[in-house]
């Protein structure tokens, strides 16, 4: 990468937004963690000196999320149904001393990666790790970005796959990596230049991220985000939510807007660069602050024990093969002797 970082700034890295990563590098080596750590460092490093990056990772769940967690666990739950049903007949083909196909083991993988989640305690433990080389490096209370957003200084650089940054006025220069699976590549943003080409002042590049489909709320059905471009740049400029109440509004917004949605969550996040934790009940050791409530969210750790478990089950499945393929060799040596 040969991109220009001035002398003063800094590359605040997003890390759970190189997610596929994770969950490939986690997946690969699920019986080495520190072996993990080490690789996800070393594609994290590649994107600028170390001493100059800050690592931020996602602390708990954040409440004004609570419905994107809660798509999330449902879509992870079908795929672990779907490795488990996958490892049944994998295990009852390599019982029954039939060879299983290519397809069996590939099912198995597809619903595992499907039901991956980088677990708290292995979020932890890679800010640990990064902190031992005398790294900056945090577990952030909720969300990396609203972290990011709140210490992001003009002269500094967010390192992030969520285009969302934007939507924090604080947040200058983006970094967005591109290429193929190992390529170290980037699409640099600057804000001021996408503000010239959008034709949009700083309120209204907020208020639009606002109101179009994020992960606090989504947008009002057939309100995409081009239909919100057009309303909200003819909008009077004016503060972020004063734009939100004049777009809500607008005729064809009221007309399309039956289920009543009011942005609260949204303007609040990208205002004000705060979120209220929402604690499953596995989650104790995120860093909390008195002046916050903290508010359950209906949660349960079983994705990550089965997601834990069923790793084990595939790895016996494929151990159980593996040894049925050398007895066969050997008896087949054998035999011809």
């Amino acid at each position: 990468m040969h991109h220009h970082l001035p002398d003063d700034s800094i590359i605040r890295v997003d890390v759970l937004s190189f997610f596929t990563k994770i969950r490939y590098i986690y997946t690969k080596h699920a019986n080495d963690k520190t072996m993990a750590q080490a690789i996800l460092f070393e594609h994290l490093r590649k994107y600028g000196n170390p001493s100059r990056m800050v690592f931020y990772v996602d602390g708990a769940p954040a409440l004004e999320k609570k419905e994107t967690h809660r798509e999330r666990n449902e879509k992870r739950n079908k795929a672990l149904k779907n490795a488990q049903v996958a490892i049944d007949m994998l295990g009852n083909r390599v019982s029954q001393d039939k060879p299983p196909t290519k397809q069996m083991f590939k099912n198995v993988e597809t619903g595992l990666r499907g039901g991956f989640k980088w677990s708290l305690q292995d979020r932890e433990d890679f800010v640990d790790f990064l902190q031992a080389q005398q790294l900056d490096a945090h577990l952030c209370r909720t969300e990396a970005d609203i972290d990011i957003a709140a210490e992001c200084q003009p002269k500094d650089i967010v390192l992030s796959q969520d285009s969302d940054f934007f939507a924090y006025d604080s947040v200058a220069t983006l970094w967005r990596p591109v290429g193929k699976w190992d390529d170290v590549k980037v699409l640099e943003y600057g804000r001021e230049a996408v503000l010239t080409q959008i034709r949009l002042s700083t309120t209204k590049l907020t208020a639009l991220a606002c109101v179009s489909s994020n992960d606090q709320n989504k947008n009002i059905p057939s309100m995409g985000i081009a239909t919100n471009y057009s309303i909200i740049k003819d909008l009077p400029d004016a503060d972020v939510p004063s734009l939100v109440k004049d777009y809500l509004e607008s005729p064809s917004v009221i007309c399309s807007n039956q289920e009543g949605i009011d942005f609260t969550a949204s303007v609040l996040v990208f205002t004000t660069m705060t979120q209220e934790i929402a604690v499953p009940a596995d989650v104790s050791s995120v860093p909390s602050t008195s002046s916050q409530s903290v508010m359950p969210l209906t949660a349960s750790p079983a994705s990550f024990l089965s997601y834990e478990l069923l790793c084990q089950q595939y790895k016996l499945v494929k151990d159980q093969h593996a040894n049925a393929k050398e007895q066969k060799r050997q008896g087949n040596s054998s035999s011809k002797r």
